[in-house]
């Protein structure tokens, strides 16, 4: 279910992309997935969405997005994890984290949304 509300999403995403594109900045977000251990093994997902920067240009953007997760993965390399990498233009660039014989620790997206948009949850 979760992901067929993603995939709605970006097609609403890429159905006005061109039209925002002229007329707003863009807002380069970071979302990050840490898994951390709790009793009896049980592994718990704490995730959050971080503003990180804003561009007049949506190609400037998606640069910088780049930019930086090259930088993440290059400091997760050095901390001796394995890195797993996706890039898809409309859905961001994620990098997912094991260390040793772990399960995934952190899995981190950078995506680049109109700025008429905020991914964070609404809190009531």
């Amino acid at each position: 279910m979760k992901r067929a509300i993603m995939v709605l999403t970006l097609s609403l995403i890429v159905g006005w992309t061109s039209a925002a594109a002229a007329e707003c900045a863009w807002v380069l977000w970071k979302h990050i997935i840490a898994f951390e251990d709790v009793e009896d093994g049980v592994r718990s997902p704490n995730a959050s969405w971080e503003l990180e920067d804003a561009f007049d240009d949506r190609e400037v953007c998606i640069s910088s997005a780049q930019t930086a997760m090259g930088r993440d993965i290059e400091f997760w390399k050095r901390q001796g994890a394995a890195i797993e990498k996706d890039e898809d233009e409309l859905a961001g660039f994620t990098v997912r984290m094991k260390i040793g014989e772990q399960k995934v620790v952190s899995i981190r997206t950078l995506r680049c949304f109109p700025d008429t948009i905020d991914p964070r949850e609404r809190k009531d």
